[in-house]
């Protein structure tokens, strides 16, 4: 399971902990926690949290993860709004089917991938 830094004040989200006194049961992954969640120490908002490991070998020694190379950015192409997976998180593929542009509402389908 991963483990998900807060930039601001270094708080961590482990996805095997979860956090039960907010709701969310232990195992509960990063892409299903609610896009409002807050960062509980600092009120910093979910996208500004960094993944510092996928639970598999092979992370940095810095314990961030070697995904992170690959990493890639998708534009909008309704409203240009850019999803950054590096700062999400989460790969544009493993979004669920449902997700949508939080700006204009634009499913998946409309966006490209950046160079």
């Amino acid at each position: 399971m991963a483990e998900f830094v807060c930039t601001m004040c270094g708080f961590s989200y482990r996805e095997e902990r979860g956090r039960p006194g907010e709701g969310i049961s232990p195992g509960t992954v990063w892409k299903e926690i609610p896009g409002g969640w807050v960062c509980p120490m600092c009120g910093s908002p979910k996208n500004i949290f960094r993944l510092r490991g996928d639970g598999r070998s092979g992370g940095g020694a810095d314990g961030t993860s070697d995904r992170r190379d690959t990493m890639a950015k998708y534009e909008c192409g309704n409203c240009g709004y850019i999803y950054d997976e590096e700062k999400e998180g989460v790969k544009f593929a493993d979004l669920p089917d449902d997700w949508v542009c939080p700006e204009c509402g634009a499913d998946k389908s409309e966006f490209e991938l950046v160079e």
